[in-house]
């Protein structure tokens, strides 16, 4: 096994990959540029009623039109946790021995629902 990395490492154009790297980095931010800041930041707990019903109402509609997706960040294989599985898959202690996979699923389910169950949201885990 050793030996077989060692032969993959060595095969592995260092200076090419640096150059690639560098001119996507200089590449994205002379096209993209730095993002502006956002106008205006809101604490959901301190807005007014009104307006946490009109956000309720737009996610909803959003969701209903199939234009809003989840994107989760797991964090890799759980092997500090004794496990090769992903985190995700881990049996954290809860009395339903849900994993935090299947929790986060049904909540998607139940926004589907909760939106009038036309629209679907994707769900990418990375």
């Amino acid at each position: 096994q050793k030996e077989s990395l060692i032969s993959q490492l060595e095969k592995i154009d260092v200076k090419r990959v640096l150059e690639t790297y560098k001119l996507t980095i200089s590449t994205a931010a002379e096209e993209q540029g730095r993002p502006d800041p956002l106008p205006v930041v809101t604490n959901l707990k301190k807005a007014p009623d009104a307006s946490r019903q009109e956000w309720k109402t737009k996610g909803l509609t959003l969701v209903n039109q199939g234009k809003v997706g989840y994107l989760l960040l797991a964090g890799g294989q759980g092997t500090r946790l004794g496990t090769s599985d992903p985190k995700g898959c881990y049996d954290i202690g809860l009395p339903s021995h849900k994993s935090l996979f299947q929790l986060m699923g049904e909540r998607l389910i139940r926004l589907q629902q909760l939106a009038g169950g036309k629209g679907t949201i994707p769900w990418y885990v990375m």
